[in-house]
């Protein structure tokens, strides 16, 4: 009969089958063994140690198989030290792998998205790419995006302004006011505004404009994005196009596209 030390008989049988388990289980799942049978589940009893076979295939134990030759306490020391310090060092590993992934995950959620993509966004699935070129700029006070369809004579513009103060929607008449609208339309020598009707914090404004001796309609939307951030967005055809009008209208705003029938 071997006598082991203290530090190995006082060990539970069930402890040293989970390390040896977890060893053999990593050796064999990282070398790729298939049908691998190792002789290496160590079985700690109270005085002795024998080795029985593991199939690392379904990971179920086979008969245990009794060896007549035992080994003397130090070397059952040595397997055991080694096996903990596997164990030790897949769990430390494993950690860290957790860790690092769990810190990507949180910078991803947590980074906020950048605003240029908000405007862009709204175009998506309205303004088709074949026809409409896109373009967008970020910039302290505001960030823009324009849509432009020459073959069609399309132009939509977004305007997502900053207001570090704050705003709120009984506001808006002071801001966008007959100033603003000769300074967004000064590309056009006539304007006038036909109509403009609410719809909880959204607005429209539907004008008439003119350059070069060529009529456009043009619908313009005023919106409360939240507290800071104020949304402006207008789609332009030529005064024919009505029906291309109403139809990227509807696909922008479909609860306010047009002022027939709002109440403004």
């Amino acid at each position: 009969m071997v006598r082991g030390n203290a530090s190995i008989t006082n060990i539970s049988v069930g402890a040293t089958r989970r390390v040896a388990r977890a060893f053999i289980t990593y050796f064999a799942t990282t070398t790729g063994a298939d049908n691998y049978f190792a002789e290496g589940y160590i079985y700690l009893s109270y005085k002795c140690v024998y080795i029985a076979r593991l199939d690392l295939h379904n990971h179920t134990q086979i008969r245990p198989s009794r060896y007549n030759d035992f080994i003397n306490g130090a070397v059952c020391e040595r397997i055991l030290l080694m096996l903990k310090r596997m164990l030790v060092m897949i769990a430390v590993l494993s950690a860290v792998f957790v860790v690092a992934r769990a810190q990507d995950t949180a910078t991803e959620e947590s980074a906020p998205e950048r605003e240029i993509y908000t405007a862009l966004g709204y175009g998506d699935g309205v303004f088709e790419p074949d026809i409409w070129y896109a373009s967008a700029s970020e910039q302290p006070s505001h960030t823009q995006a324009t849509w432009r369809a020459d073959g069609i004579g399309g132009l939509a513009y977004l305007d997502y302004i900053h207001f570090d103060e704050g705003v709120a929607f009984s506001q808006l008449d002071a801001v966008f006011n007959d100033g603003w609208f000769n300074a967004t339309l000064s590309n056009y020598s006539v304007w006038r505004e036909n109509t403009r009707c609410d719809l909880g914090e959204l607005r429209l404004i539907e004008f008439s404009l003119q350059t070069n001796s060529i009529k456009y309609n043009m619908r313009y939307w005023i919106e409360i994005v939240d507290d800071h951030r104020v949304l402006t967005m207008f789609v332009v055809f030529p005064a024919a196009d009505e029906d291309n009008l109403n139809t990227y209208s509807e696909s922008l705003f479909p609860e306010l596209s047009s002022c027939s029938g709002a109440v403004g």
